[in-house]
Formats: structure tokens, sequence, C-alpha cells
């Protein structure tokens, strides 16, 4: 529903006069994600399984469109413009419908002020804001139970190399519901859209 959308009416909103192309992968069983672009230039990739985003999918479908490269797709036209998440991913049931961004680096440049934790609160909230401009898509995602922008990162270690362990220390940034890999934060995005952080390997269930 949401490639015909992107394809239709997200053209028309946005004065588009190009045909446009939604990349979708439909899984009906639990999968993984990551970044190709940045694990394709990461000197460890050939010793990393390249995984950053785990998501349990029992009993249920969910699909995953590339809607960063969607708008890059765009560029030169208002459409194009502006920051944007990684990818789209929403299940069959209406139960959740997610803006995810994912990560690989040091923990320092996770949580500073200005690290890619924050920067991808504003590529959510950019994301939210394109994205409800076009009446169809926002009615689509309100009739979801749960609208969620999941930051899922993987954290390396001081040598550079990708690890899968977990750190204890927690800034400020945000105050944490619950301590773990997991953690959420309501009233930090646009439109109610609850913010949950997943660091690698924690898994995320749809």
């Amino acid at each position: 529903m949401m490639k015909e959308l992107l394809e239709n009416d997200f053209k028309i909103t946005y004065g588009l006069v190009r045909n446009l192309n939604v990349n979708q992968i439909i899984y009906s069983t639990d999968f993984s994600l990551h970044d190709p672009k940045a694990c394709n230039n990461c000197p460890e990739k050939e010793t990393c399984n390249q995984q950053v985003a785990i998501f349990i999918c029992e009993g249920k479908d969910a699909t995953v469109i590339e809607y960063e490269d969607f708008i890059n797709s765009l560029q030169g036209t208002k459409a194009g413009e502006g920051k944007k998440c990684d990818c789209i991913v929403y299940t069959s049931d209406n139960g959740k419908f997610i803006l995810n961004e994912q990560s690989c680096s040091k923990q320092q440049y996770i949580e500073s002020e200005r690290g890619k934790r924050a920067t991808a609160v504003c590529q959510f909230n950019e994301t939210i804001t394109k994205l409800y401009r076009v009446n169809n898509i926002k009615d689509y995602i309100q009739k979801y139970s749960q609208c969620i922008g999941l930051f899922t990162y993987r954290l390396k270690d001081l040598n550079g190399e990708s690890t899968g362990l977990v750190e204890n220390s927690m800034n400020n940034f945000f105050k944490p519901l619950k301590f773990g890999p997991v953690i959420s934060q309501k009233d930090t995005l646009n439109e109610h859209f609850t913010f949950i952080q997943v660091i690698y390997p924690g898994e995320y269930e749809l």
C-alpha cells in the first residue's frame, strides 16, 4: 500500500512529473537489515555479518521500503530535499508503522549532543513532516496502532571493529523508560511517533 501511495499520491502532492519507483521487500519470518552503502565502505566488512537491525516477525508479514533510496532518486526537486530515514517498515496487522534509521559507530559518536542519535531524531521528524503533507499517506499511517521512529545501531570497539556488546553508560540526552538494549522515549518525535532505540544484537519485535 505504501509503495502505491508513494508512487502516486506523493508524486501528485509534490508536483513530480517523472514516474516513481519504490523498492520494497515483504518478509514473513525474522529478518535483519543494514545500510549497504555504509557497510560497503567499512574496512571491517569482510569480518562482519553486516547486521544492524534484527526484527522478530512471527505471525505477520512485514514490508520494508527503501525510503532513503527513493528520496535520493528525487534530487533536484522539492521532494528530494531535507533529511530522511533509511527505510520504512510496517506490519500486515496494522500494528506498527516504523521509520528506521541505522548506524554503526563508536559510542561517543552515538550519544554526543550532535551525534548520530540526535541526527536520527532530525531525520525522523523531517521524514514525518514530508510524509504527512500527503493526506492519503497521513491517513494510512494513522490507522496503525503504534507509530515509531526506530534508531538501531551497532557499536564499534576502540579499534574501530564492529561489536555486539551493549555498553552500560547512557548520557542524559534521553531518559529511558527502561534500561538495556532497548529503550523508549515518548514526546520526542512529531505527530505522536515514539522514539525507540535498539542496540545490536538486541532484537525488535514487530
